[in-house]
């Protein structure tokens, strides 16, 4: 269906629970011609996520025909040019409307798309801080081999600092080492 709001009950365990991952690909242009880079390697990863949030299981190549259907209805948002893309953003969420800590019962896929531009504009060297054992992203026998959504507010925090401390961005070291 065409880009539209969701209609979300409150007890929806994606809210509650964080359960909902995502996978973030992209797609180019050369001239007429548009390339998918490795949508293989995100299903194999989207369908691992997947299996460690209890959802259900389901076909990654069926999902990147859908994908590449809708790249050509939306292929002049691709600018055929240097450093420019289409972000493609694959999402799988609970849809179990109900409170308490147990696996999804309903779950839904969905994909939007976006086009974007060089992710960093400057052309000078990156200035990176590493985080230290305060803040980890990722550490053994955690989520962090997993594309989960997760994984990501708990560093909001930390790359906040970074940027006011000068930094364009964080390197996650395992443990900070």
């Amino acid at each position: 269906s065409p880009y539209h709001n969701f209609s979300v009950d409150p007890r929806n365990s994606a809210i509650h629970y964080a359960i909902s991952l995502f996978e973030g690909l992209k797609a180019y242009r050369n001239n007429e011609s548009v390339y998918l880079f490795r949508p293989d390697l995100n299903m194999i990863r989207m369908r691992k996520s997947a299996k460690r949030l209890c959802l259900p299981d389901f076909d990654g190549e069926e999902l990147i025909k859908c994908m590449e259907k809708l790249l050509i209805l939306e292929k002049d948002w691709i600018y055929n040019k240097r450093g420019y893309s289409v972000y493609i953003r694959p999402t799988f969420i609970s849809t179990t409307d109900r409170l308490g800590v147990s696996p999804p019962t309903k779950a839904k896929i969905f994909t939007i798309l976006s086009p974007v531009g060089p992710y960093f504009t400057t052309v000078k060297p990156l200035s990176l801080v590493c985080n230290d054992d305060s803040y980890l992203r990722s550490f053994p026998g955690g989520f962090g081999e997993y594309k989960l959504a997760a994984n990501y507010a708990p560093t909001f925090q930390k790359y906040k600092e970074a940027i006011t401390a000068g930094y364009n961005h964080i390197l996650w070291l395992v443990n900070g080492k």
